[in-house]
Formats: structure tokens, C-alpha cells, sequence
């Protein structure tokens, strides 16, 4: 169901009027089928971790399963054009109360 309203969604953008999407840091990654139609279509993808948003432990255990994570899903998305940026840090800054810039 979802990659069919996400096919006629992407179908219908007028040509030259959406050429990004970002996908956000919020808990999961996006299927092949969403990342195919990306790259099919043109469409180019800001590929969030899923570490925005909130302060992270700064653990050794935690710091191994980031690295982990991010050999995974780099190894499994690495071929697709339409990825054209990997953010790991999603507004965390804004946790920590730092000033912008």
C-alpha cells in the first residue's frame, strides 16, 4: 500500500518543481523498493541516522553499535544514486542548547 501512494505521489510532482526528500531520523529506514523508485525517478534523497533529534549516550557500547549500524546500512544503501548526502546529527545541537552557527 505504501509504495503505491508513494508511486502515484512521486508520479504526479510537476517536473522541476521536487527533486529532494528527506527522509528524517525518525527510527526507521526506508525500504529498497522506496530508495528504486527514487532512484528511477531522479529524486535525491538526504539520508538521515536514526540519531536526530535527542541527546545520544556517549557509552563504548553505544559508539559500537552506531559504527555497526552505520557499516550496515551503508553496505545495503551504498549502490543507490539518489542518496546524495548522510547526515548522522539531526539537530542534536538544539538538545544540548548551543547557540546556532
Amino acid at each position: 500500500m505504501w509504495l503505491r501512494q508513494t508511486t502515484v505521489g512521486f508520479s504526479s510532482l510537476p517536473s522541476g518543481q521536487h527533486e529532494y526528500h528527506p527522509p528524517l531520523g525518525g527510527g526507521y529506514y526506508e525500504t529498497d523498493e522506496f530508495y528504486g523508485l527514487c532512484d528511477e525517478l531522479g529524486l535525491m534523497v538526504w539520508q538521515d541516522f536514526m540519531f536526530g533529534n535527542e541527546m545520544q549516550p556517549g557509552t563504548y557500547p553505544f559508539k559500537l553499535s552506531v559504527a555497526q549500524e552505520a557499516a550496515d546500512q551503508i553496505r545495503r544503501l551504498r549502490n543507490h544514486p539518489s542518496i546524495v548526502l548522510w547526515s548522522g546529527n539531526n539537530e542534536t545541537e538544539a538538545a544540548f542548547g548551543w547557540p546556532a552557527g
